[in-house]
């Protein structure tokens, strides 16, 4: 059996999204997508038969739903985090939209079953909020303290 990975890496900054210590981030759900026909592929549908016929479909890029999790025993350390994996996130938009930005991120990915490591180069992302730093847990003394529910769509 094979220690599973789910990693954000462009080479050479590794973002593990499977945390075993309680700190760090840590992807408490996965929401693996299946590609689909850019624009629902174009169709032929005739008012002398029934049914349509599908004339053309190219396969689009792949949306996976990452539901994270960011915790430390200390305040910083979460904002750290949460700033590095955006950090990381913004270079992969950039490779595609300037010309300056050479290097790709991609993910790698590997069950704890499986034998084989499968990479996928990253798109774009949507990650729309963050947990409210100011409620509980977050705010509170008590420790490890966490950005719970951040949901992160990945296309890649």
């Amino acid at each position: 059996m094979a220690t599973p990975i789910l990693v954000i890496t462009d080479g050479t900054i590794r973002i593990n999204l499977l945390t075993k210590n309680g700190s760090g981030i840590n992807c408490c759900e996965y929401t693996p997508a299946r590609p689909t026909f850019k624009g629902d592929g174009v169709w032929s549908d005739s008012s002398l038969s029934n049914g349509r016929q599908l004339q053309m479909a190219k396969l689009g890029n792949i949306i996976d739903i990452f539901t994270l999790v960011i915790s430390s025993s200390e305040q910083d350390e979460i904002i750290e985090d949460a700033r590095n994996l955006t950090s990381l996130l913004e270079k992969a938009v950039k490779y595609w939209i300037t010309e300056w930005q050479n290097e790709p991120v991609w993910i790698e990915r590997r069950g704890s079953n499986e034998t084989e490591t499968s990479y996928s180069i990253i798109h774009g992302y949507k990650w729309e909020n963050d947990d409210n730093p100011f409620s509980p847990p977050f705010y509170t003394p008590s420790k490890p303290m966490s950005m719970n529910g951040i949901d992160l769509a990945i296309e890649h």
